[in-house]
């Protein structure tokens, strides 16, 4: 799908993550996993520390966090918002959706619509098509949307280590981000691709209905890095530059690309194939690891805080589904946060 949206505008970015940072290399030790791999790890995906939310937190407290330190920037009552929408594949309650439990925390009104998707990595771009759409069809004149991820570390790595990279890449984190209409001309393009045949590359069916009724064959989320990498440097690549030259963008227009953070080398590998200028493509999330769905807003929000100009951006996300999605947007009148721990 290919679309552009030209009267919506993002007033805000804010952001939490876990306050306690969790390391790589200790966490790796502590599950027998042989020295040489740690190292290979770390040096090949740059994580060197993941965010774990305090206990007895969830994906529905950092909403509300992130969303009270947005309007209080703004200085915008909770009662003013039309629309809140909350993307996650790791929402509080089976029933029902996070909105609805932390409506009246937020203080939304009655008339307020809400709304729950199930997301992963691609959700943050799948989700502001969702947020301009009601927009751009007057059904509302804003949309508050909260993005992102809890990481479950319950389940103990298989005998052969084989699924420990998503246990050492994946971290706690929600970005909020606040759309509203604008009369003037301010267009988003997006660009999304989903190949739903490849959905047992990253499957995770232990919270399913189906698997209590059929056997899926395996009982927690898995990985196939090799189908995973492939993906990103042949049909993520072709994806890109197909959106570059249809929408005819120049590299020299923009601040950024902004990829999906799902390691150092897979993101330089990737603007290689796609004969980037290295400093356009950052890789930021050393100290954060890979926020799923949050992961591109909370790298915004850092670049911002690292004094970086991030006005003209390219945003792609990809993974999940599997799917890529992007969108090239302006951000010159947006207001950032500081990113905040909990």
């Amino acid at each position: 799908m290919d679309h552009i949206f030209n009267h919506v505008k993002i007033e805000a970015i804010s952001g939490v993550v876990g306050k306690n940072p969790l390391n790589v290399q200790k966490l790796a030790n502590s599950f027998c996993i042989p020295e040489k791999r740690i190292k290979r790890f770390i040096k090949t995906n740059g994580f060197e520390h993941l965010r774990v939310l305090s206990d007895n937190l969830s994906f529905g407290d950092m909403c509300v966090k992130a969303s009270q330190s947005l309007l209080d920037s703004l200085n915008i009552p909770p009662s003013k918002i039309e629309s809140f929408i909350c993307a996650s594949h790791s929402h509080d309650y089976f029933i029902p959706g996070t909105s609805y439990t932390i409506q009246n925390r937020i203080g939304l009104t009655k008339d307020c619509f809400l709304s729950d998707t199930v997301q992963s990595c691609p959700g943050f771009i799948f989700s502001i098509i969702h947020a301009c759409s009601l927009i751009e069809s007057n059904l509302c004149k804003n949309v508050l949307l909260c993005v992102g991820d809890i990481v479950d570390r319950r389940y103990p790595l298989s005998e052969d280590l084989s699924d420990y990279d998503s246990y050492l890449e994946n971290s706690d984190g929600c970005a909020c981000i606040l759309f509203s209409y604008s009369h003037e001309n301010n267009p988003i393009h997006i660009s999304t691709q989903s190949y739903g045949e490849f959905y047992r590359s990253a499957f995770s069916p232990n919270f399913g209905m189906r698997s209590t009724r059929i056997s899926v064959g395996c009982d927690k989320y898995r990985v196939d890095g090799n189908i995973m990498n492939s993906f990103v440097l042949d049909t993520v690549s072709k994806h890109f530059a197909s959106f570059i030259s249809n929408n005819k963008i120049c590299m020299d227009e923009l601040d950024y690309i902004v990829f999906q953070q799902t390691g150092n080398a897979l993101i330089k590998a990737l603007g290689s194939v796609l004969e980037l200028p290295e400093e356009k493509c950052p890789f930021v999330s050393k100290e954060y690891g890979n926020m799923s769905s949050a992961s591109i807003p909370i790298s915004v929000l850092k670049l911002n805080e690292n004094h970086k100009k991030t006005r003209s951006l390219v945003l792609h996300s990809f993974g999940v589904g599997l799917a890529s999605a992007i969108c090239k947007l302006n951000l010159n009148n947006t207001v950032f946060s500081s990113i905040i721990e909990m």
